[in-house]
């Protein structure tokens, strides 16, 4: 997010460095017209930051802390754009009150921002960069509320980043000569500059493209009625990049959107790459449906930042249902390396003893590594207490599990030791 705000920041600055210091022509018409261009080029940068997000930069990812915390900023930003949306309407309206409807646009030109929009292309880009707010508008909400089918909102997706660019460039032409070339006039050609090759990345399908991988299912392995093991043969070069803890994004049908999977662990000798599977919805139900041995799969990743942290004196591990899938990644990785976290300890929580996933695994992971575990069945031992554990300053706490429970933790845990990752992906 500091980035974010870093931007913001230096567009502001060099906007108030352009103000002219005239103090007759600062009227209330020329601080609309000023606060109009520091929105819009506030907007193209946000808009050039939204698609850049979209594209899922492998660089950029890991530097704002992982995939979720990627999508959250990508969230905060869609709702900035809408606000400044706002802000931008409300602002070309109140000349409207102020002078009089007849009068309409003239009032701007008593403004020195005033480009001169006698000029037929002027006008055309002005036209244009509206009508490309109202398409990033449009397709903000339709990401919000999900109403399209996945196929027809991708190509909504990819055709809404090419028009707004296109218009972030027209509007770039609308600024005046005094600004054109100044450092705000810069810093927002520079933002339609990334925006246009983010789109066009975009564009052309390539999301993601760079930790992309084709591959196939070596194995199928069922633990309960709705988890499995999911072992596909892939690439080196995903192994080379992987580290305990992360996950992946599978396609395991071309027509339906990539799902997030965690990877429990590697099989080098044989170049297969395991993903712990739980159908939790209809839509993941519908593609576990289609797995079969020897079925051609896209993996792309691995991403996130929930990796095995450095040993420490003392660290709790939580996890909740299919959450033990990450700590199952760092117990592998302990084994693999040869080394024993005795500070660790794992509290595994379930509804029932039926629930239990990979419980032999488990136990003989725990006992190579030196981490205690603890098994918690809601109807035998009952809920974990937060207050009960052990913590200080220097604790540690990791967990991965549903929203409620980690609500739950937060009330008995500060947030700066509680450590998660929350996966929403679109």
């Amino acid at each position: 997010m500091r980035y974010l705000f870093v931007i913001i920041g230096l567009i502001c600055l060099s906007w108030f460095d352009a103000l002219p210091r005239d103090n007759q022509s600062l009227n209330l018409h020329f601080w609309l017209m000023a606060s109009l261009l520091l929105i819009k080029g506030l907007m193209i940068w946000l808009m050039s930051c939204l698609i850049l997000m979209a594209n899922r930069p492998h660089w950029l990812e890991q530097r704002l802390g992982g995939l979720h915390r990627m999508s959250r900023i990508q969230r905060w930003t869609g709702g900035s754009l809408r606000l400044l949306f706002f802000l931008f309407s409300v602002l070309l309206v109140v000349p409207l009150f102020l002078a009089g409807y007849e009068s309409d646009m003239r009032w701007t030109k008593q403004v020195r921002f005033m480009a001169d929009s006698s000029h037929s292309w002027t006008r055309i880009a002005s036209d244009l960069s509206e009508y490309g707010v109202y398409a990033m508008m449009i397709m903000l909400s339709f990401s919000l509320i999900n109403v399209l089918p996945y196929r027809q909102f991708r190509f909504i997706h990819k055709l809404g980043a090419g028009f707004i660019m296109m218009a972030a460039l027209h509007s770039y032409f609308l600024l005046p000569d005094t600004l054109l070339w100044s450092p705000f006039g810069a810093i927002v050609l520079l933002g339609i500059i990334a925006g246009i090759l983010a789109a066009g990345w975009a564009l052309t399908g390539k999301q993601g493209r760079l930790h992309r991988y084709q591959g196939e299912i070596a194995f199928i392995r069922p633990h309960t009625v709705d988890v499995m093991e999911l072992g596909i043969r892939l690439p080196t070069g995903f192994n080379d990049e992987y580290l305990p803890g992360q996950f992946a994004l599978l396609t395991l049908d071309e027509n339906q959107p990539a799902h997030p999977f965690t990877v429990i662990r590697e099989d080098l000798q044989h170049d297969i790459v395991v993903f712990a599977v739980k159908a939790q919805s209809k839509f993941t139900h519908q593609l576990l449906d289609q797995v079969e041995l020897n079925k051609s799969v896209t993996v792309e990743g691995p991403y996130g930042r929930f990796i095995m942290p450095d040993s420490g004196p003392q660290e709790y591990w939580i996890a909740r249902d299919i959450g033990i899938t990450p700590f199952m990644a760092w117990l592998e990785g302990l084994v693999a390396e040869g080394e024993r976290r005795p500070g660790a300890e794992l509290y595994y929580c379930v509804n029932s003893e039926q629930d239990v996933l990979f419980a032999d695994r488990l136990t003989a992971l725990t006992e190579t590594t030196g981490v205690k575990l603890n098994i918690l069945r809601d109807d035998q031992e009952g809920l974990l207490d937060p207050s009960e554990l052990s913590l200080d300053e220097d604790t540690r706490v990791w967990f991965c599990g549903p929203e409620p429970m980690r609500e739950r933790l937060l009330k008995h845990i500060p947030a700066s030791q509680l450590h998660y990752e929350k996966l929403e992906i679109s």
